[in-house]
């Protein structure tokens, strides 16, 4: 049985990452693994990718962590940056795995083809794995993201083919569908399925002043779904086995996302003086209902663009909210919807804010957020069962999270990658 030093291992990987490693069975030694509240020493083993704490009858390779502390992968529950097989969404995978990365949803994009995917080798262990609503954003003519479609997506090119120049209306029925009545939603409901989305987006905006901005095109971009379709698309998608994401603006469109039972929300609100209302929160965690916190992006595109005090209400706001989601038990999961960060500038923003406790901080990063985008696998948990994925820190981040970005090893389903 050949034993690898931790620095060994790392020389090893660099050459055969991308190949398929034969070692079936891996005895995982000398970590201080996390259980979820603390971390304690004990040896792991990794059969064919999953983690048991039973010693199989044959080790093909033995991994000495020499005391580092093992913690689940990180996730990014909220982000909009692969969309086809291209340099750039390569750059953004090598960045995920660099910061220990393994796990991403995108809440909405570009439609990736099954050859990209390949290209791209998501959803293997080589890869990062990924959930995507592809074209499945649903919205309102003229509303969001009319906007941020006209002066991001092309003017910065992140629009392909034949849809690169524009203009935005081209986009409609391939980057989003507006939904304006119920011929639309039965009319285009089969067309958005044909693209094998893996849950619905749907987006509210100030829902409580549809008729207003929808009138003004002082609002162009700025509105969402008609709340009476808003609520049939979320009973449409739950009839056809479908999660639903949810972009919100204020505390009303929370009110209603919460009530018509959407399972996930994008953004604490981010407009408006008034915080969440309590009933909402209650009702959120009887639905188990997750929150993404999106919070750096917010208080960027936002707070930061106002002046004096209307930038020091919009940001206690945003205090005010995130520790009333903490008090009542609201799920928090971790997003940035930034397409440049990976979710550590997220979470140093959070951690910034002095709500949370280191302790609180990498459970939601870990094992919440994990569970927020692939709620169906055994991952988020250094425990039997569990696929055997973990990243190796050089110092423990309970201590100090910035111990976060002290990556030694990434290991993901039963392979080590390669350093980064």
């Amino acid at each position: 049985m050949k034993q690898l030093a931790l620095v060994c291992l790392l020389a090893f990987t660099q050459s055969s990452f991308g190949q398929e490693q034969n070692h079936r069975s891996i005895a995982l030694t000398n970590g201080m693994w996390f259980n979820g509240q603390e971390f304690v020493p004990k040896t792991m083993y990794s059969v064919d990718g999953y983690f048991t704490t039973q010693k199989p009858s044959t080790i093909d390779t033995t991994i000495d962590l020499t005391g580092k502390y093992v913690i689940p992968p990180f996730g990014e529950a909220h982000n909009h940056n692969l969309n086809g097989g291209n340099e750039a969404n390569r750059d953004n995978i090598k960045r995920y795995l660099r910061d220990g990365v393994f796990y991403v949803k995108l809440q909405s994009n570009f439609p990736i083809t099954d050859e990209e995917k390949r290209e791209l080798r998501l959803n293997t262990p080589y890869s990062i794995d990924v959930t995507m609503a592809q074209g499945a954003s649903l919205c309102t003519t003229g509303g969001h993201p009319y906007g941020l479609g006209q002066a991001v997506w092309l003017r910065f090119g992140y629009a392909k083919g034949p849809y690169a120049n524009g203009p935005i209306e081209a986009l409609n029925g391939h980057r989003f569908y507006t939904i304006d009545n119920d011929a639309d939603l039965e009319e285009k409901w089969p067309k958005i399925l044909e693209q094998r989305p893996d849950f619905i987006k749907a987006t509210l905006w100030h829902t409580d002043e549809f008729e207003k901005r929808r009138n003004d095109t002082a609002y162009f971009g700025q509105y969402g779904l008609r709340e009476d379709l808003f609520r049939k698309i979320v009973a449409k998608a739950h009839q056809a086995d479908m999660k639903v994401s949810t972009h919100i603006n204020n505390a009303y469109d929370f009110h209603v996302a919460a009530d018509a039972g959407v399972d996930e929300i994008c953004h604490l609100p981010v407009t408006g003086l008034t915080p969440i209302d309590v009933e909402d929160l209650r009702l959120a965690v009887s639905r188990g209902i997750v929150v993404i916190t999106t919070c750096k992006v917010v208080s960027m595109a936002r707070a930061e663009l106002l002046p004096g005090e209307q930038k020091r209400i919009a940001l206690e706001m945003q205090r005010i909210n995130l520790e009333r989601v903490r008090e009542h038990g609201v799920t928090l999961a971790i997003g940035s919807d930034l397409v440049n960060d990976s979710s550590v500038e997220e979470i140093e923003y959070l951690r910034s804010l002095n709500i949370f406790s280191n302790l609180e901080l990498l459970k939601m990063w870990t094992e919440v957020t994990a569970k927020a985008i692939f709620p169906d696998r055994k991952i988020g948990i250094l425990d039997e069962g569990y696929e055997a994925s973990f990243i190796a820190l050089e110092e423990n981040p309970l201590d100090g999270f910035g111990n976060t970005r002290k990556i030694a090893l990434r290991f993901k389903q039963g392979r080590a990658l390669e350093d980064y």
